[in-house]
């Protein structure tokens, strides 16, 4: 069978980034947040939200920078690690409101600081790798 231009490239050159270790830790992170702050008794369903809003952020920054160059991808990293920030601040303030116990804000805060760590060894990695090649950072 002969291919065309306009043939759907195959699943696993579209989604790479679900490969990604750093990808998956994600997700991980924004299911368990969805868990306990799903069952949260705040009633700031407006503020519960802006933290689950961010959670799912993170993966989608790693996600859709995957899809691009290298230098793009750089930048969806970095904006999921600003995201990880403004989550850390949003845990912070939903521990002193009391809306999570003292152990759901370890958790989630280890699982944010791991985050950190995986996307900046990422972007270090990319960037020493680059060596002025602006392929497909997932490949």
């Amino acid at each position: 069978m002969k291919t065309t231009d306009t043939e759907i490239p195959n699943e696993q050159n579209l989604f790479r980034f679900e490969n990604l270790r750093v990808y998956n830790k994600a997700i991980e992170h924004s299911v368990f947040a969805k868990q306990v702050l799903s069952s949260s008794v705040s009633s700031d369903a407006e503020f519960i939200n802006k933290i689950l809003e961010a959670s799912v952020a993170i993966p989608v920054y790693i996600a859709s920078g995957c899809l691009k160059s290298k230098m793009e991808f750089i930048k969806g990293l970095k904006r999921a690690k600003y995201t990880l920030v403004e989550s850390v601040v949003h845990v912070t303030i939903a521990a002193n409101l009391n809306y999570i116990t003292s152990d759901v804000e370890t958790e989630l805060r280890n699982q944010l600081i791991e985050l950190v760590k995986m996307i900046g060894a990422l972007i270090n990695s990319l960037r020493r790798n680059n060596n002025n090649n602006n392929s497909n950072s997932c490949e």
